[in-house]
């Protein structure tokens, strides 16, 4: 055993322990030799992520330490689940392993949880995760606060050691990871034990975690322990006998009146318990009344100033309140009550304010209520006042919140020629679920249209809040037209500015019927689904950045990718609310959206709602829908030229462009658009380079595109009296509807649009 404060990290061998075995029939003592290593048997949390950032895997125990049970958390983002501190969000990403601890709310009653974890990166450098069952992170986690004041069990081999009665209690407790092999292989084994319980592929998991350390215990700084589960089926239970042994304390006998006190006081506490997670608080209270204070209890909640009977148990007699119950809610002081003038009645007060009342009776021959009595009934209402109050104010914020998300979601989607879009949102069907989730689309320059879906890991008025302010990031952001990974790597930076403690999923794709092809990036979403117009459905394979705001170390990384799209193909985006109704997984509910996009022809916003209707009838969690008709702009409404760079260019690409008008029917626009159509391609041949091209598309506006190799994008300028040049861009800013320029791969693109004569020549009018 190492010294205090010294620095040998080898695992505790302990030798020549003295132990007696409690299940010996004969009650003989015998003695049992320890000489080999001891292991710390703690109850092990397992969670496994997989490629896409979503839980995999969740074991029982981690329903009990976090309070979310396996079907709820198995494809959803863990960020969803668990509300880890900023500084430990990075854990759940792979990376290098690590352990430590930190404080997590529980989900289901916000009590903080004090962790010690451990997590460990699976598959290799390459991404390539191979034989691990598709797990990318494997990480244990058990409750420190119940390790280090409860003490802890030992484990040898098949047996368990229960420590006498603080004995094995510790002021710290650090989490390492210690290299293996010092323990005789059963750490290992008993690792092996706990992950077949989920379903994991326990070898390779196993070989990993243990190269890069076994998770471990330093005990206050001077003793480490391997840890591992607590299997629940020890093969028989040895306590640790201290020497030399105290003798034994004599007992005292209780009184039969106080045994029963005892009991009685015992029975309420565990009602207290019971009205924490009732969903009828009042029944729950009148029921926790009756028989151990009152034969009969009734509870009353004042409604719009009157004093409504909402619950009770026993035989109570009817009419509305009398003037011991109006007493009472005007003082906040219980009445005793006598058998002369009614019932002893009771506040329910939170936070200074009378909710309601209990009133409580006994039968004619029964005692009197006491101080005692009132003082029961009167903690028990306490109790039950906070979580009515609670529930209230929970339900106020819920409406709040749903209230401010659609509020922020945009009424209709834009109008784009060749793209029509359908956006859908359902709120979860519990309320305190609802917050996060959002859509949004936006028209972008070149007839190109952005669609956008996002998910605010955690539910509230604050993860509105924070969709509320991304929400309007984005906007500002696609206004300067980024492509999707740099839009995304621009809102992450967005959100780390704004702070606060959460973060979102998104997921952006920009559709452009004219190139037919849509451009997309994922920062930790789900991938969306493409239906090709022949009726084939496909998950797309995207690489999947940090969600943004996550914090992650040196700055986020996302990458666009772009896929062709043929005329008549569909795009579905979603949130994982829509995939993860009836307790299914997010993989399951994604292959399910898949197959019921499969051959789908019905009209747009018919489809959404079938989709919505048969994935999300009743959400656990908000859902987005939103799908994307990609019906690309016909060829017969583009024309394009390749244009020589010298100076007769010029008045070629005019003639050109005047006799496509012409054949349009657009022969009004002429003199404008030539007059365009010259600065573009004369700026163009004195300041691009390489390759020139023109193309002319006819969809809600004339639009004018001229292509070059230079990288250089030209500036509108002000220019003095006496300048010979610059003064070909104020023209195009002062004639045409709107102007830009975009970079691409290979040089840079000049565009223009002119507003069309009349909208029955557009698109839609043909």
């Amino acid at each position: 055993m190492a010294s205090p404060g010294g620095n040998d990290r080898r695992p505790t061998e302990a030798r020549n322990i003295s132990a007696a075995a409690e299940d010996d029939p004969g009650g003989a003592r015998a003695p049992y030799l320890l000489g080999r290593h001891l292991l710390g048997v703690a109850r092990l949390a397992v969670v496994a992520l997989n490629g896409h950032g979503r839980v995999s895997h969740w074991s029982r125990t981690a329903d009990e330490l976090f309070g979310v049970r396996p079907g709820t958390a198995v494809g959803r983002a863990v960020g969803s689940l668990l509300r880890l501190p900023t500084p430990y969000r990075p854990i759940m990403e792979p990376g290098a392993a690590a352990c430590g601890t930190c404080a997590v709310p529980r989900a289901d009653t916000g009590a903080p949880v004090e962790i010690a974890w451990w997590a460990y990166p699976v598959g290799r450098p390459d991404g390539d995760a191979a034989g691990t069952g598709g797990v990318r992170l494997l990480a244990f986690a058990m409750d420190l606060a119940r390790f280090r004041d409860g003490g802890l069990d030992l484990g040898l081999d098949d047996l368990t050691f229960t420590a006498p009665a603080g004995a094995l209690r510790h002021l710290a407790v650090t989490p390492v990871l210690a290299p293996g092999g010092g323990d005789g292989g059963r750490t290992g084994a008993r690792l092996a034990e706990l992950l077949p319980l989920v379903g994991l592929p326990a070898e390779p998991l196993l070989t990993r975690a243990l190269e890069l350390g076994h998770p471990a215990v330093d005990l206050a700084a001077t003793v480490r322990l391997p840890v591992v589960p607590h299997t629940g089926g020890a093969a028989r239970a040895v306590r640790l006998r201290p020497a030399p042994a105290a003798p034994p304390a004599p007992r005292r006998r209780h009184r039969p009146e106080a045994r029963a006190a005892a009991d009685r006081f015992a029975r309420l506490a565990e009602a207290a318990a019971r009205i924490d997670t009732a969903a009828d608080v009042p029944r729950a209270l009148a029921e926790a009344l009756v028989p151990d204070v009152a034969d009969a209890a009734g509870v009353r909640l004042v409604t719009a100033g009157v004093a409504e009977r909402v619950a009770h148990a026993g035989e109570v007699p009817g009419g509305g309140p009398n003037g011991q119950v109006a007493a009472v809610l005007a003082t906040g002081r219980a009445h005793r009550g006598t058998a002369a003038d009614g019932p002893a009645v009771v506040p329910l007060t939170a936070h200074g304010r009378t909710l309601g009342t209990v009133e409580l009776w006994r039968g004619a021959e029964a005692a009197a209520f006491d101080d005692t009595d009132l003082a029961l009934a009167g903690g028990l209402a306490r109790h039950a006042a906070l979580a009515l109050d609670e529930a209230r104010l929970r339900d106020r914020e819920a409406r709040t919140v749903r209230d401010l998300q659609r509020a922020l979601l945009p009424d209709a989607p834009p109008a784009v020629a060749g793209a029509e879009v359908c956006l859908r949102y359902r709120p979860a069907a519990v309320a305190e679920r609802s917050g996060g989730d959002w859509y949004d689309a936006i028209a972008l320059p070149g007839g190109r249209v952005g669609v956008l879906v996002g998910d605010v890991l955690g539910p509230g008025l604050a993860a509105a809040a924070a969709m509320g302010r991304l929400r309007a990031a984005f906007r500002t952001l696609a206004r300067l037209d980024p492509p999707p990974g740099r839009m995304l790597a621009q809102l992450d930076e967005i959100a780390a500015e704004l702070g606060g403690e959460h973060a979102a999923t998104c997921l952006y794709a920009v559709y452009d019927p004219i190139g037919r092809c849509c451009a997309l990036a994922s920062a930790g979403h789900l991938p969306p689904v493409l239906v090709t117009p022949e009726g084939g459905a496909r998950v797309l394979d995207l690489p999947v950045g940090p969600p943004v705001g996550a914090g992650g170390p040196g700055g986020a990384s996302h990458a666009t990718v772009e896929v062709p799209v043929a005329d008549g193909s569909r795009l579905a985006l979603c949130t994982d609310g829509l995939l993860t109704g009836g307790g299914r997984a997010v993989e399951t509910g994604l292959e399910e959206l898949r197959a019921r996009m499969a051959g789908e022809r019905r009209p747009l916003a018919d489809s959404c709602d079938g989709l919505l209707a048969a994935l999300a009838a009743e959400p656990a969690d908000d859902a987005v829908l939103a799908l994307l008709g990609c019906d690309g702009i016909p060829q017969r409404d583009m024309a394009s030229w390749q244009l020589e760079p010298d100076p007769s260019m010029v008045p070629r690409a005019r003639a050109q462009a005047a006799a496509q008008l012409a054949a349009w029917g657009l022969a009004d626009l002429t003199d404008t658009v030539q007059l365009l159509v010259s600065e573009l391609v004369t700026n163009a041949l004195v300041h691009g380079a390489g390759a020139i091209g023109m193309r002319l598309v006819r969809m809600g506006t004339l639009r004018c595109e001229v292509h070059d190799d230079g990288p250089e994008l030209p500036r509108l300028c002000q220019t003095g009296a006496h300048d010979e040049s610059g003064r070909g861009l104020q023209l195009v800013s002062h004639l045409a509807e709107r102007w830009g320029t975009d970079r691409t791969d290979r040089g840079k693109v000049v565009w223009f649009e002119h507003a069309l004569p009349d909208p029955g020549t557009g698109p839609a009018g043909r």
